[in-house]
């Protein structure tokens, strides 16, 4: 399946724009599947070079950005208008910072690469990924929740000593509670497992959705696709990865109820609450000690003042008690990521901040930094109401259900601090607004 991904059919009678639109679609398909895989390069079979194979999906993404200039596949938008400008204020203000304040040029050219570089590639995805495509992205990522969920419970089982549970250099491995490891599956760092589980969960929404109106997938397929995702959400140890999974439940449990009544499906309303209902207590069963501790993380958080909605204020907020610590010009892009705190020996964390908002005042300055999150929160809203206004008109969920891992990490995600959730959100972000522009049809040519 990931392969069929990777392999599209070739028609000689196509135009040099669809092949080069064919070259683009596969160049951002392999970005992702590297998204994935990259971190069990960089932790297993290379840990001396992780910092090399970190950047292994960039020359991927500058091919597909060049190609798709090139070919005039990216047509003049707002969308493509803002982003521009917002990339060449970006670089302006790095350049200062490296002049003005003897900033690192190294740890400024990663900070734009961080802000700047991948909404473009999303910009890119919107106009070469068909619908068949991202349906086949939709499988390939079910087929592989399969052998990461066996992965998730040896590492789940195993000690923190153990080497599936090793990570690249010295790096720590987290526990949720009682020595038992929170796991990361095929990425470095247990953010990417939340990613992936999330993703997973929205597939396999997906693949529910189809299924009740024609057959996605083989039934045993399906449900064996099913108890892989559910496996990994229930060993990851993750609360981020709850939550948001619940986000998207939700989501799917409601979305029915948007479209007119004529066009309701009756046994979707039954048989998706059914479905979970299955899942839920397969992990129940399965898994109660995993769950147990968890919950036992959560109520510890909640007495302490750290659960997740607490933390989700203050991501979405935290900007507001910056300004008497912040620059107005900033004290440096991407200085207080985990890429520029590595570059800088550990040093750009002092005095640094833990959620997005404060970072991002922080690194841009008292007016790009709010700037930069405005646009992105505008970007989420306006993507979800995109997104409901094609489920009432079209009946098509698609949209919708990529928006349920893109949104919420447009809001509140990490994306300028972890490299995997950078990818993971402006990927999923070109998948949604590919799945907004696509037509049900194959498509031979270029999205509209």
């Amino acid at each position: 399946m990931i392969a069929s991904t990777l392999s599209l059919p070739v028609d000689p009678g196509i135009t040099d724009q669809t092949k080069a639109r064919r070259q683009v679609a596969v160049l951002v398909i392999t970005i992702y599947w590297l998204l994935i895989l990259e971190g069990a390069v960089r932790k297993w079979l290379v840990p001396e070079f992780h910092q090399i194979v970190f950047f292994i999906r960039d020359p991927f993404a500058i091919a597909a950005l060049m190609l798709a200039v090139n070919a005039r596949l990216v047509p003049l938008s707002r969308l493509l208008i803002v982003a521009v400008l917002l990339t060449i204020c970006l670089v302006f203000l790095a350049g200062y910072q490296v002049i003005a304040l003897g900033y690192s040029p190294v740890v400024a050219a990663y900070g734009v690469r961080n802000y700047c570089f991948y909404p473009l590639v999303a910009l890119t995805a919107m106009t070469v990924l068909t619908r068949e495509e991202l349906l086949a992205l939709v499988k390939g990522t079910l087929l592989v929740s399969v052998p990461m969920a066996v992965l998730s419970v040896v590492q789940y089982l195993s000690p923190t000593s153990a080497w599936v549970n090793r990570s690249y250099g010295d790096g720590a491995v987290f526990t949720v509670a009682h020595g038992v490891v929170r796991t990361t599956g095929t990425f470095t760092f247990t953010a990417g497992m939340a990613c992936f589980v999330a993703a997973s969960v929205a597939c396999l929404a997906v693949a529910l959705h189809e299924q009740f109106r024609r057959r996605f997938l083989p039934l045993t397929v399906l449900l064996l696709c099913a108890l892989g995702v559910t496996t990994c959400l229930a060993v990851s140890g993750s609360r981020t990865a709850f939550t948001h999974v619940a986000i998207i439940v939700g989501i799917l449990l409601v979305m029915e109820f948007v479209v007119p009544p004529t066009r309701r499906n009756w046994r979707m309303l039954i048989g998706i609450p059914a479905m979970m209902a299955v899942l839920a207590g397969f992990a129940a069963t399965v898994f109660p000690s995993a769950l147990e501790i968890l919950w036992e993380r959560q109520t510890a958080a909640q007495e302490s003042g750290e659960d997740f909605f607490t933390r989700t204020i203050g991501l979405m907020g935290g900007e507001l008690s910056l300004i008497d610590r912040a620059e107005v010009l900033g004290s440096g892009i991407g200085g207080l990521s985990v890429g520029g705190a590595s570059l800088t020996g550990g040093q750009a964390f002092a005095g640094g901040a833990e959620n997005e908002s404060e970072r991002v005042v922080l690194e841009l300055g008292l007016i790009f930094g709010p700037l930069y999150m405005l646009a992105r929160w505008a970007l989420a809203l306006w993507l979800l109401g995109a997104a409901v206004a094609k489920l009432r008109r079209e009946d098509d969920a698609l949209p919708l259900l990529l928006w349920s891992v893109a949104g919420v990490m447009l809001v509140i995600g990490q994306a300028t601090s972890q490299g995997t959730i950078n990818g993971y959100t402006w990927l999923f972000t070109g998948f949604t607004l590919a799945a907004l522009t696509a037509r049900r049809a194959s498509i031979t040519g270029v999205n509209p």
